[in-house]
C-alpha cells in the first residue's frame, strides 16, 4: 500500500477520538528534519487547534501551501503512515521519525522520535509515550546564555543569545545581593582585632584550594561524560547499521512496471477462477458477491489452494490484498501465494488471524520448507480484516501486515512466477470460508 492510498482512506473516515491530528501536504504527510537530525520526519499534533495554528504560521513564512490536518484514529495506523512509501519520488523513504506538537515560536517540540526508535515501537508503547507527552511543555530549541535577570529591578534587559556579539553590562545589585553594613560596636573591642590577623592571613590559602578543586571536579567529569557520549555514538552507529541492513526498504514501486491491477472485485473483470472443483485434498467453491472474492473449502487433507488473477508472470512486484476468515478451523491460515512457477514450486507468506502468527514456506518439488517460522505480530487483528503485502525485488522479498513491514527474506531462488491469493487447510474436518477484497498488484514481467 502506498501512503496516498492510507491518507485519502483516512479523509474519508470520521474519527469520533482521534489519538492525533497529522499535516498533509497533498495527498501525503508533510515532512521535515529537525534540529541536530538528518532522516525524514513526520509532524503530528495533539490537538487540532495545534495543527491549524501551526498551517497558519508556516504560511506566513513561506506563502499560501496545500496543506491541512487529518485526525489519525490509533497508533496502528500512525505507525502505518510513518512506515509506508509514497508514490511521490519527492517523499523521503520510510522509516520517518515523528515529531510532537512543533512550535514555530520556539523552534521546540513537546517529543521528538527518530526513525530507528518509530521503527522498533510496538503500537501500545506508542500509544503510552504519546499521551505521556501530550500535556507536557514544549522544549524549545533556543537556548539563551546566563542566567536570568533578577526579578527586584523593575525592567532587566534580556541577555543575548549564542552567537550575539552584543557585551551587556552586570544587572545592577539588589539589596539582597549587597554586602551588610559593618555593624556599629557599642563598647570597645578587646579581643577582636588580634584575632582578625591571622585570618586575613591565611584567606588567600583557601581561595587558591577551592580554585584548584573547582578546575579539577569539572574537567574530570566532562572526560567521564565525553567517553559515555563516544561509546554511546559508537553503540547507536552500530544498531543503525545492522537495522539497515537487517530491514532495508525496497522503496515504491517502479513507474515503467507493466502490470497495474487494482481489482475491489465489484466483477470479475480479472479472470479469478470461480465455480466448484474438486482436488486430490480438499472440495472448493469460490464465488464472488457483495465486492469481495469468497471461497468455501472442504479440507481433505493439509494442502494450499491457489487462486490467480489472469495477468501472467511477473518478476519484480508489490502486492497487497485483504483478508478474513469467516468460518473455519482456528488452524487455518490465509495468505499470498507469490513467485509461483507451478503447483509443486511456489512461496507462500501466510497469517493465523486465531493465534496472530504468520509465516513463510517455499514449495520446492511439493516438498514444504520453513523459511520463517510461525511468529508472533502484535500487528495482527484477531477479528476482521488483515491487509498483507508483500515486495519482492530480485532475490529480496519484504513482508507486511496492516502497514507494518514485519519481516524479509534474501534467498529467493524463484526469479519469475505468478502471484495471487493462498489457502492453508488443515486436517482438522469443517468447512473453512475465507474473503479476500482490494488485490493491488504492481509488477514487472
Amino acid at each position: 500500500m502506498l501512503i496516498e492510498t492510507q491518507i485519502n482512506s483516512l479523509r474519508q473516515q470520521t474519527v469520533p477520538n482521534p489519538l492525533c491530528w497529522i499535516v498533509c501536504f497533498k495527498e501525503r504527510p508533510l515532512q521535515g528534519i529537525p534540529p541536530g537530525g538528518k532522516r525524514a520526519h513526520v509532524l503530528i499534533f495533539s490537538v487540532e487547534d495545534r495543527a491549524l495554528d501551526f498551517i497558519a504560521r508556516r504560511s506566513a513564512h513561506y506563502g499560501a501551501e496545500p496543506l491541512d490536518c487529518i485526525p489519525v484514529d490509533s497508533s496502528f495506523t500512525l505507525l502505518a503512515l510513518a512506515m509506508t512509501p509514497a508514490q511521490d519520488l519527492l517523499y523521503a523513504p520510510p522509516p520517518c521519525g515523528i515529531v510532537l506538537d512543533f512550535d514555530y515560536a520556539t523552534g521546540g517540540s513537546r517529543l521528538t522520535l527518530a526513525p530507528a526508535v518509530v521503527k522498533k515501537m510496538t503500537p501500545a508503547r506508542l500509544e503510552n509515550v504519546l499521551r505521556r507527552h501530550r500535556t507536557k511543555k514544549v522544549r524549545s530549541n533556543v537556548r539563551l546564555r546566563g542566567r536570568p535577570a533578577p526579578a527586584a529591578p523593575p525592567a532587566p534587559q534580556p541577555r543575548p543569545g549564542i552567537g550575539s556579539s552584543e557585551r551587556q553590562a552586570p544587572p545592577p545589585a539588589t539589596p539582597e545581593a549587597l554586602p551588610p553594613p559593618p555593624a556599629t560596636p557599642t563598647s570597645p573591642p578587646a579581643t577582636s582585632a588580634p584575632a582578625a590577623a591571622p585570618r586575613a592571613a591565611s584567606q588567600p590559602m583557601r581561595k587558591k584550594k577551592r580554585a584548584y578543586r573547582g578546575c579539577l571536579l569539572p574537567c574530570g567529569s566532562l572526560a567521564a561524560v565525553l567517553c559515555l557520549v563516544l561509546a554511546g555514538a559508537g553503540i547507536w552507529l552500530w544498531m543503525n547499521q545492522a537495522l539497515v541492513t537487517s530491514h532495508p526498504t525496497l522503496g515504491p514501486y517502479l513507474m515503467n512496471w507493466t502490470v497495474n491491477l487494482n481489482d475491489d472485485f465489484s466483477s470479475n473483470e480479472n479472470g479469478w477462477p470461480t465455480g466448484s472443483s474438486s482436488e486430490g485434498c480438499a472440495r472448493q467453491r469460490t464465488y464472488i458477491l457483495n465486492g469481495s472474492l469468497l471461497s468455501e473449502v472442504t479440507p481433505i487433507r493439509r494442502c494450499t489452494l491457489q487462486l490467480f488473477p489472469e495477468i501472467g508472470r511477473v518478476t519484480d512486484f508489490d502486492v497487497f490484498v485483504e483478508t478474513q476468515p469467516i468460518d473455519g478451523p482456528e488452524a487455518s491460515s490465509l495468505g499470498i501465494v507469490f513467485r509461483y512457477r507451478n503447483s509443486e514450486n511456489y512461496y507462500l507468506f501466510v497469517v493465523n488471524s486465531a493465534a496472530r502468527t504468520y509465516a513463510v514456506f517455499h514449495f520446492r518439488n511439493d516438498i514444504r520448507r520453513t523459511i520463517i517460522d510461525w511468529t508472533p505480530a502484535i500487528h495482527i487483528r484477531r477479528s476482521g480484516t488483515n491487509r498483507l503485502g508483500v515486495s519482492a525485488r530480485g532475490t529480496q522479498a519484504v513482508f507486511y501486515i496492516n502497514g507494518w513491514a514485519v519481516d524479509r527474506m534474501d534467498d529467493l531462488q524463484i526469479d519469475l512466477g505468478s502471484v495471487g491469493l493462498g489457502i492453508d487447510t488443515t486436517a482438522n474436518p469443517g468447512e473453512i470460508l475465507a474473503e479476500f477484497d482490494n488485490f493491488i498488484l504492481f509488477g514487472d514481467r
